[in-house]
């Protein structure tokens, strides 16, 4: 609602105004009457208001000089003077000054309540526009933070300061040491699961745990990336950090009674350069929360490098297995090789003889979930290579190692994919030898009309003339003969309904040079002669 100070020293005009002026119709409040120029220039900064209704001649400060100490101050404000014919000399002075309007004694409701409207309406535009931009510049900020929170966390391998970061991408940086947090939400109950509901949770989630870090470090900043969230915080001390990310943790399971909330935090690292293996050690923290539960907050210092790739020798046991193409044996065999990946490894960080009975149990943990994703993205490599195949089979598959909750799960996906891996290969093995029937399928379909015999049709796809006889006749149900027959009388028939096109050249073009052969195997065929078969069809004509 747009406010008015009337500023006027004689209290009968400002009681006049007050009743002229139709309020709720213009969507205006009054802010109160002034009776001096000094008194309105003193209420300005407290009152604020978005227009001032001022006499020009008034004891003490007059109306042009309020208007010109107020435009010193850098007051946002339209002014609306009130004039008497002879002091219509500083009326023009007033409008020079940036005045919007002038009212002329005595005052008249309608005059008055037009300027107003006008005025009003251009203040709302105004308004209006410094809100967009104000978002539009925020939602620029955003874009910018976004992109650099995407090359700290993910791309960052150059050591470069603060104050260049801060610069280019609108951060707040004032310690040379980070943490990374990773957040991620669950339903309690996956049939009620709606993403949209679940991505905005997390965003939600993401804005108020980044706040109250606010409280406890010197900036901090957020990622959404598909279901994962993170946050980077700098500076602050790591006890008061974890205690304030568990206690919103169960603030948040009060509220949310059908969702868990679970938060994992990575040691904190020194240097910008360090925040993208700070980003890989909070993941680390989080496949913990596979094998031990969600919903709680995860944190040691015990930093894990991840594990590498498949070994050379690992991959040809694989690529055996799938060559045998027996489910039994791929799934073996996968396990295996995780079994024999998952002993924790020597060079953790910690020494060895120092190691808790906990820090191994959280190595071992952490690496049991790791591998079992290794395998996963194994797997669906090597299903790309039968990416038409798997486009075709699995389009509304909405399984991802993202929504599994416990390690059972997650393994329980790995075995899936590997039985839908082996069921592409069969298929993949069953489309290669029906390759060369489809490859004569469509060659008989382009070619009937030509004189083609079994022999040259075989010779052509590099097989003989009685396996390919056999091949064919599994494939489709018909011997070679036949499915070029039934090709050439469904185009005969085609152009005989056409009553256009001779007898003649309708033998010709499906395949007989003979129109009487033609005549007598499609009697035989159909019944009736060619003839006939045209007179039941173009009956019409």
């Amino acid at each position: 609602m747009i406010s008015v100070l009337i500023v006027d020293d004689e209290p009968a005009v400002c009681r006049l105004l007050r009743h002229l002026i139709r309020w709720e119709e213009l969507d205006m409040t009054l802010s109160g009457f002034v009776y001096d120029g000094q008194e309105a220039l003193e209420l300005l900064e407290e009152k604020k208001p978005d227009i001032v209704i001022t006499d020009i001649c008034m004891p003490g400060k007059s109306g042009l000089e309020l208007i010109q100490e107020s435009q010193c101050r850098g007051y946002d404000i339209s002014y609306i003077i009130i004039s008497g014919y002879r002091e219509f000399k500083f009326a023009k002075q007033a409008i020079s000054l940036g005045v919007e309007d002038y009212l002329l004694k005595p005052l008249k409701e309608q005059e008055v309540n037009q300027i107003l409207y006008r005025i009003g309406n251009q203040i709302r535009k105004k308004k209006t526009e410094e809100v967009q931009q104000i978002q539009n510049v925020k939602k620029l900020e955003k874009s910018i933070r976004q992109r650099g929170m995407e090359l700290l966390l993910y791309q960052i391998n150059e050591n470069q300061g603060l104050s260049m970061w801060n610069q280019q991408y609108c951060f707040c940086f004032q310690s040379e040491f980070f943490q990374v947090w990773m957040i991620r939400i669950d339903p309690k109950y996956k049939e009620r699961e709606d993403r949209l509901v679940k991505k905005e949770l997390l965003q939600n989630t993401l804005e108020m745990l980044c706040g109250i870090f606010l409280e406890v470090c010197p900036d901090s900043e957020q990622m959404l990336m598909k279901q994962r969230g993170y946050i980077l915080t700098n500076g602050g001390k790591e006890k008061e950090l974890i205690e304030a990310a568990e206690k919103y943790r169960k603030k948040w399971g009060q509220e949310y009674k059908d969702y868990v909330l679970t938060i994992a935090a990575s040691p904190i690292k020194n240097g910008a350069l360090n925040i993208k293996d700070a980003r890989i050690q909070a993941e680390m923290e989080m496949r913990r929360s596979l094998a031990e539960g969600i919903g709680r907050v995860y944190y040691s210092k015990i930093e894990l490098a991840p594990q590498s790739v498949f070994s050379e020798a690992e991959k040809l046991r694989l690529t055996q297995a799938l060559n045998s193409c027996s489910e039994e044996s791929l799934i073996q065999t996968v396990k295996e090789i995780l079994d024999a990946k998952g002993e924790p490894e020597k060079n953790t960080g910690i020494k060895e003889k120092e190691k808790t009975e906990r820090d191994q149990n959280i190595e071992r943990n952490c690496r049991r979930v790791e591998n079992v994703e290794l395998g996963i993205t194994w797997i669906r490599e090597e299903k790309k290579k039968f990416s038409q195949l798997e486009a075709e089979e699995e389009a509304d598959r909405k399984e991802n190692t993202e929504e599994c909750t416990t390690l059972e799960e997650l393994e329980s996906l790995l075995w899936s994919e590997c039985r839908n891996l082996i069921l592409l290969i069969e298929k993949s093995r069953k489309l290669q030898i029906s390759l060369p029937v489809r490859m004569i399928e469509q060659y008989l379909k382009n070619n009937f009309r030509e004189n083609i015999s079994l022999e040259e049709v075989a010779a052509s796809v590099h097989l003989t003339p009685v396996y390919l006889s056999g091949l064919f006749k599994k494939e489709t149900g018909k011997t070679f003969s036949d499915y070029l027959f039934e090709i050439r009388m469904e185009e005969a028939k085609r152009l005989l309904r056409e009553d256009t096109v001779k007898i003649k050249d309708v033998a010709e073009r499906s395949g007989y040079a003979d129109s009487r052969y033609f005549s007598k195997v499609f009697s035989k065929a159909f019944g009736i002669t060619p003839k006939e078969y045209r007179r039941l069809h173009c009956w019409r004509t």
